[in-house]
């Protein structure tokens, strides 16, 4: 284990809601992993929410840094957890993803997935019984 750099974790559930606070909005529950993690307040605070909001492909749709966690869909509060991860999202490419309806396919979130695990300090750990997400995902593959 000495080997294995040290590095903030974070877990993106499959079922988001009990993950997210209910009564904070999305934008301050990012703040809050930002501020725990990095050194930034207020306007570089801000802006950091954006980047990563941005990053996850959700900044365009309208508001979210404003609005409450009840108030996304189930995929909208799937980005937001990998919007507030630490840090290694801040880096990402920006990818627009169809806000229109507000609904995000499971794939959607998939896509997201690979093209952040393409970052330098990114890394991830599926946990699934999806075969299909296995051989599309996985470098390494252990069966529980």
């Amino acid at each position: 284990m000495r080997s294995v750099p040290r590095a903030p974790v974070a877990m993106i559930s499959r079922s988001p809601p009990p993950a997210l606070n209910p009564v904070l909005t999305v934008g301050r529950q990012i703040e809050e992993v930002l501020e725990r993690h990095t050194a930034l307040t207020g306007a570089a605070l801000r802006r950091a929410r954006a980047r990563a909001l941005d990053a996850v492909g959700i900044l365009g749709r309208g508001t979210p840094p404003r609005e409450y966690p009840f108030q996304l869909s189930g995929g909208l509060k799937q980005r937001v957890m990998i919007a507030a991860a630490p840090p290694p999202t801040r880096g990402a490419h920006r990818r627009r993803a169809d806000h229109g309806a507000g609904r995000h396919h499971p794939a959607q979130i998939l896509d997201l997935l690979v093209k952040l695990q393409s970052e330098p300090r990114w890394r991830s750990l599926l946990i699934t019984h999806d075969l299909g997400i296995v051989a599309r995902m996985a470098q390494r593959v252990a069966v529980m």
